[in-house]
Parts: C-alpha cells; structure tokens; sequence
C-alpha cells in the first residue's frame, strides 16, 4: 500500500515538473540514490529511467550503482 502511494506520489511530481533544468536534477537526484545505495533504477519512474541508466553509465556503473565490469581488450 505505501509502495502504491509511492509511486503514485513519483508520478504527481513528474507531472508538475515541467522544464528541462527540473528534469535535469530528477535525474541527479535518482542518480545520487542509487550511488548511495538507497534506490535501485527499478525504483526509478519509467519517464526518468533512460536519462538515469545513461548518466550511471557514464560514472561506468550500472543500475545498482555497482561498477560495470570492463570488458577485455582482445
């Protein structure tokens, strides 16, 4: 029930939020949770999801904020 509410409260948020620069620090924010370990991408609202698996791709981790093995150079 409060995971529903959750939810529901992500989704009113990002429909308030209507500029890019807003969007931007949604991104950081999430970003931020998931280094920190607090959220995971799945926790992440879908409209938000892409920017934050590009930007942790970007920090070389993944969607659990854990370090993306390197592939070996052959």
């Amino acid at each position: 029930m409060l995971r529903a509410f959750v939810e529901w409260l992500q989704e009113a948020l990002l429909l308030l939020v209507s500029s890019r620069k807003d969007v931007k620090f949604m991104v950081a924010v999430y970003v931020a949770l998931i280094v920190a370990g607090r959220r995971t991408a799945d926790d992440v609202p879908a409209k938000l999801q892409a920017a934050v698996l590009e930007d942790l791709a970007a920090l070389g981790l993944d969607g659990n904020g854990e370090p993306v093995a390197e592939e070996p150079v052959a």
